[in-house]
């Protein structure tokens, strides 16, 4: 799915990361990127973010070693011919780097545009809830029907935050008509019972200064979620089980994440109105996850077109 697996990510640096790396299934489409930065609204613009940013250190890339890179990809053999073929007004000269009209056809612009392309091309609608909603009664499982209803229905208001085709609010295609791109705060913090989150992780906040949004995230897609596991903006719930229980109970109750005190995420005066807290038996649990595994796309995830070129 594009994710890690890991609770929080490591820079090429060695610097560890705030924040989990997301899925990028159908990132087409969202409307903004990242989990707490509502300016970036491009791929390419949020391209710059992990290439050249230093607070964290992601790829790394700065002043003192950008032109060292840039020789690095503009030697390879393979880079060059893939790069000319993505970028033919620049025709590639292996001795110089540039095409007879002086344009370089290796360049981080054209390295972040080359990325987005390959990113826009992740696109799936063929999970098992899809065809469902194509006609197929028996795609999903009874369990699955009864977890739809939950979800979809007001007793636990998910799709409140996770609608849309893309399972997500945050969604922009060509038939949208209003701009949307909603940040939430799910009660997973209260440190001070103020509503802070950990220091340097605070969402939209470190942005903003807004008091009012501490602790507010984009809500991700939903689609493939059983693959991009753990989950939460730090990666601090472990499983699906898990996510419905500290939604069920309106917030995260008290607990240490990484020997930190959370507080208590269900008191977070910064929390969604829709993050009330629900109550289901073990069996519509069971339903309303087993529901959201309907949502994994498996023809994606063993897509040749998406597989590591360099195994």
């Amino acid at each position: 799915g594009f994710a890690d697996g890991l609770a929080l990510p490591t820079g090429s640096t060695g610097e560890l990361l705030a924040r989990n790396s997301q899925g990028l299934l159908n990132v087409a489409y969202n409307s903004t990127f990242t989990w707490g930065n509502h300016s970036l609204t491009s791929l390419v613009s949020q391209h710059s973010v992990p290439l050249f940013g230093e607070f964290p250190v992601e790829l790394g890339v700065n002043d003192a070693n950008k032109e060292e890179i840039m020789l690095r990809i503009s030697s390879d053999v393979n880079y060059q011919a893939l790069f000319a073929d993505a970028f033919p007004e620049a025709s590639f000269d292996v001795d110089s780097n540039t095409s007879s009209n002086g344009l370089e056809p290796i360049t981080f612009s054209h390295i972040s545009q080359a990325m987005a392309s390959f990113i826009r091309s992740m696109v799936s609608f063929d999970s098992d809830f899809d065809r469902y909603e194509q006609g197929d009664e028996t795609a999903l499982t009874a369990s699955q029907k009864r977890g739809k209803e939950m979800f979809f229905g007001e007793k636990t208001e998910c799709f409140h935050c996770h609608g849309g085709f893309n399972f997500s609010q945050s969604t922009l295609h060509s038939k949208t008509v209003f701009f949307e791109a909603p940040f939430f705060n799910n009660g997973l913090y209260n440190l001070d019972a103020n509503g802070s989150y950990p220091l340097g992780n605070q969402g939209l906040f470190e942005l903003t200064g807004k008091e009012e949004d501490k602790g507010m995230f984009r809500p991700v897609s939903l689609r493939n979620i059983e693959v991009t596991a753990p989950y939460m903006h730090d990666g601090s719930i472990e499983t699906l089980e898990e996510v419905v229980e500290m939604y069920a109970a309106g917030g995260r109750a008290p607990t240490t994440v990484n020997g930190v005190a959370t507080g208590d995420g269900r008191l977070n005066p910064n929390k969604s109105g829709f993050v009330g807290g629900f109550t289901l038996t073990e069996q519509e649990k069971q339903d309303l996850v087993n529901f959201l595994k309907s949502l994994t796309d498996k023809s994606f995830n063993n897509d040749a077109r998406f597989s590591n070129p360099y195994q």
